[in-house]
């Protein structure tokens, strides 16, 4: 017997949730002098990719450790490969989801 399982529909967005989460933690740490409310703005949805790809913020390494720990972050939200299923099951539903996720669940 196996357990139910779906993926979330917003897995896009929580993966880019995650990565500025992950982008400002990085350069709080390289540019201490930023205030939280440039932070935001550079780590805005209009604004991260720019940011991500200005090296005098964060270096190429530093890129790269973003997209892995923003992946790994949004790894239990995704489908497989075959897009029919993902990694949420009925044990997940009081951590992960809202009711109305739970219901597509079962």
């Amino acid at each position: 017997m196996s357990d139910n399982t779906i993926g979330s529909e917003y897995h896009a967005k929580l993966l880019s949730i995650f990565k500025a989460d992950a982008a400002r933690t990085m350069l709080k740490k390289n540019n201490p002098s930023l205030t939280d409310d440039e932070l935001f703005k550079l780590t805005s949805d209009d604004n991260l990719e720019a940011t991500l790809a200005n090296r005098d913020l964060v270096s190429e390494a530093d890129v790269k450790l973003i997209n892995k720990s923003a992946e790994k972050a949004a790894d239990p939200y995704a489908y497989d490969d075959e897009h029919n299923s993902g990694n949420i099951n009925q044990s997940d539903a009081a951590v992960y989801i809202r009711p109305e996720f739970y219901k597509r669940i079962m």
